[in-house]
């Protein structure tokens, strides 16, 4: 069997103190404001809190359970809030301590596969000053644990396959049960080990056995947790409204998200920005170069050089290009049959780090199998400084982007400056509501006020939880009811102000500049 290649002492410290370095990135851009908060964060701290008070999982904006999301990261929270740590704060440290982890093991992979050291390290920069990552972990999300288990994955399978290590196979599916358990699409990792495991060399029986035992270890918990909501929800993963957006969009969407992260977005007239373009552009051109003259002067002794280089990263290569393409199609048809915010970064980023893993890859091929000669090693140097002018755009954008967050907190999120210094939330805040308070942006008043707020009922839907009779009963027995209506972002799949008042007495309380607060009354 092929032995596993080790990293040596200076790696690991190299890979370390990159880790270091992620961790303070967050810590850093979080310090002011702290992390990010979207609906989907408050969701995860709603969940927590309700399992701390023993009320179980509970979903936030509606009177039901948490079956929109797998369970494993609001109880990392719950477990902080037992130790009298504020989930939001938890959050804070988590993805720091795990953006730090990705780094880390990042390097230690790369570390490991890559014949040049120097392209190594720089791909570990590459990870470190990924404005993906580093977004995602600024936020109260779950992705970058999942890309951290992930990589844990790719260790552990990569190791089996390799030394036919019985306990890593264990481990790697440990590893995905945990990744399911962090997000649904975790699936896409037991669709890839599955298909790479039926096709080792080993016989048939032994193959479909390590198949079934994967299989079984990966989806167990989450196949649990899915009964769990069938029971308390009769869905599966909750009711999930169809999409909209056609194949091709989402295609086209998933395309230029990659293609974003190795091309600026913004105008080449930024010198950064164009030095990124440029860099990329004579790295295409210098792997193209090099493979022809690899070609030319093959010979036994090139044929034994890509042999060994085949026999390190032939089947890590495979495992992440099986990797993206399966998580690539999940994720678009996923996004074609239900509808979701669209394609980007986040639904996008656990294919992040084994995009750039592959192109590192295809680098240092080029530089390990240039003729070693002259024209060789001008190459690989050029690759080199290619990488180095590459990275001068993200660096740049790294420390934009922590001025930014230290300044006004994270971009779009419901503690950053723009929405603390909203009027609608300070005119809650003096009013201290007696009754419960309905909102189009729930999220952002529980967030900012600690106020339990809820969306109005969904027009379609689970009625048991999100339905018109469930909201019209409770505004009765309650007397009444707040309506902080926020003058933008209104979805039309819940019912607003107006629509309201074909059922409800509406009072305008007050108008602040942001929106208007009403107080709505059953109709006797």
């Amino acid at each position: 069997m092929n032995s596993i290649v080790k990293t040596d002492k200076k790696q690991k410290l190299v890979a370390a103190i990159m880790g270091v370095a992620g961790l303070m990135i967050i810590l850093i851009g979080t310090h002011s404001f702290g992390p990010g908060i979207s609906h989907d964060s408050a969701a995860y701290i709603y969940a927590s809190k309700s399992l701390l008070a023993g009320r179980g999982y509970e979903y936030f904006g509606y009177i039901s359970p948490f079956i929109q999301w797998p369970p494993l990261f609001p109880t990392l929270l719950a477990v902080s809030g037992f130790f009298g740590i504020d989930p939001v704060m938890a959050s804070r440290f988590i993805n720091a301590v795990v953006f730090g982890l990705i780094v880390f093991l990042s390097g230690i992979w790369l570390g490991r596969h890559l014949k040049s050291k120097w392209i190594a390290g720089l791909g570990t920069v590459v990870v470190l000053l990924g404005a993906p990552l580093i977004y995602a972990s600024s936020y109260v999300w779950t992705e970058p644990l999942f890309v951290l288990l992930f990589l844990l994955f790719l260790f552990e399978l990569e190791k089996y396959i390799k030394q036919q290590n019985r306990p890593s196979l264990v481990k790697a599916a440990v590893a995905v049960a945990f990744a399911c358990l962090d997000r649904y699409m975790g699936i896409t990792m037991i669709f890839t080990a599955c298909l790479i495991l039926l096709f080792i060399r080993k016989k048939l029986i032994e193959r479909f056995a390590d198949a079934f035992v994967f299989g079984f270890i990966s989806s167990l918990p989450t196949a649990l947790w899915i009964v769990r909501n069938y029971i308390v929800s009769s869905t599966f993963v909750g009711l999930r409204t169809p999409a909209s957006v056609t194949l091709y969009e989402n295609i086209k969407r998933s395309v230029k998200t990659v293609i974003s992260w190795l091309l600026p977005n913004t105008s080449l007239n930024a010198l950064p920005a164009w030095l990124q373009a440029v860099a990329l552009a004579l790295m295409l051109l210098t792997i193209a170069v090099v493979a022809v003259m690899a070609y030319r002067e093959r010979g036994n002794k090139e044929k034994i050089e890509a042999g060994r280089w085949l026999e390190t990263n032939g089947l890590p290569a495979v495992i992440l290009l099986v990797f993206i393409v399966i998580y690539t199609v999940w994720m678009i048809a996923s996004a074609t049959s239900v509808a979701f915010d669209a394609i980007g970064d986040r639904y996008m980023l656990p294919v992040y780090v084994p995009v750039f893993f592959v192109g590192l890859l295809l680098i240092d091929g080029a530089a390990f199998l240039a003729p070693r000669n002259i024209y060789g090693k001008v190459s690989e140097y050029i690759l080199l400084a290619s990488i180095a002018l590459w990275l001068v755009h993200p660096a740049v954008g790294a420390v934009n982007a922590l001025e930014s967050r230290i300044e006004k907190g994270m971009p779009f999120s419901y503690n950053a400056a723009g929405w603390k210094s909203s009027p609608m939330v300070s005119l809650l805040k003096e009013r201290k509501p007696e009754y419960t308070v309905y909102s189009n942006y729930p999220d952002a008043i529980y967030v900012l006020t600690g106020i339990e707020a809820k969306y109005t009922p969904k027009k379609a839907g689970l009625p048991e939880f999100y339905g018109f009779e469930k909201f019209e009963q409770r505004v009765k027995e309650d007397g009444g009811a707040y309506l902080a209506w926020f003058g933008k972002g209104t979805s039309a799949t819940t019912y607003n102000p107006e629509e309201l008042k074909e059922y409800f007495d509406v009072e305008l309380l007050d108008k602040p500049e942001d929106g208007a607060l009403y107080f709505i009354r059953p109709r006797s």
